[in-house]
């Protein structure tokens, strides 16, 4: 199912599920299943990741047996670009050191591949580190006064920046897509407020579920298709008519950062 509105880019697939009781043969069939389809079906999910902007939103998608392509989508024009590798994709702000608190812990979530590039600003070098599992601090070097390494990691992967003292400077976990963090001056203290600082669980993490970002929509299910609703509206707006029994729309979709699009699967 494919479906353009004004407001909301959506698509949408789902598999059929499998009856829940059957005979020992029907069981041997759905656990030879995964055997027969490996390396034969692709191009069949899609986690959307949004730009900040709202108006672009890029998804990794495998094309073949370990292969895979990202694609950059212009929502407004509704125009698809492919591009080679994650370098190519549009990169978010900047972080600052200087303007976030440190949020880290373990690894708890291995989410899709990110680029996270770290840009020594200070005069003195920095030591950067991989937090695992375990919540310990793996070291991937240090980084010179005024240069940049740049790590290929997974979303949802814990980070750190430390001085060669061992002081933290920087605790965040990798963002979808290409971030850039810079290394210029330390955290804020917990207790101080800033306007304008950067204060998120996780940066660029896409907002998923029922519920826009800003409250004022819901999503809701009927008759398998979805429908958008909200305060000021006095019924439900149907987003689509094409959903069955067999192929439905689900409602935990990915919300623009500002609210004015969608994708649902």
């Amino acid at each position: 199912m494919r479906l353009l509105l004004p407001l909301f880019a959506i698509t949408g697939l789902l598999l059929s599920p499998l009856p829940g009781q059957g005979t020992k043969d029907d069981y041997e069939r759905a656990f030879s299943l995964k055997a027969l389809t490996d390396n034969k079906v692709f191009r069949t999910d899609i986690q959307a990741n949004w730009l900040p902007d709202g108006k672009q939103l890029w998804y990794r998608v495998e094309t073949g047996p370990g292969a895979h392509e990202f694609v950059l989508v212009d929502v407004v024009p509704g125009v698809r670009t492919v591009v080679a590798d994650l370098a190519g994709l549009p990169r978010a702000p900047a972080l600052q050191s200087a303007k976030l608190r440190i949020k880290i812990g373990p690894t708890r979530r291995t989410g899709p591949a990110s680029l996270l590039t770290i840009v020594n600003q200070l005069d003195e070098a920095v030591e950067a580190f991989w937090v695992d599992p375990e919540g310990k601090h793996q070291s991937y070097g240090r980084i010179a006064p005024g240069a940049e390494a740049v790590q290929n990691t997974f979303a949802g992967h814990q980070w750190a920046v430390k001085d060669l003292s061992g002081k933290l400077l920087a605790g965040l976990p990798a963002a979808p897509g290409s971030q850039r963090l810079e290394i210029n001056g330390p955290p804020l203290p917990d207790e101080e407020e800033e306007d304008g600082a950067e204060d998120r669980d996780e940066p660029g993490r896409p907002h998923r579920g029922p519920v826009s970002p800003d409250k004022k929509y819901r999503i809701t299910l009927k008759d398998h298709n979805l429908f958008l609703k909200s305060e000021e509206m006095a019924e439900a707006l149907a987003l689509t008519t094409d959903g069955t029994a067999e192929n439905a729309y689900r409602d935990e979709v990915a919300w623009a950062p500002d609210s004015t699009a969608l994708v649902a699967t």
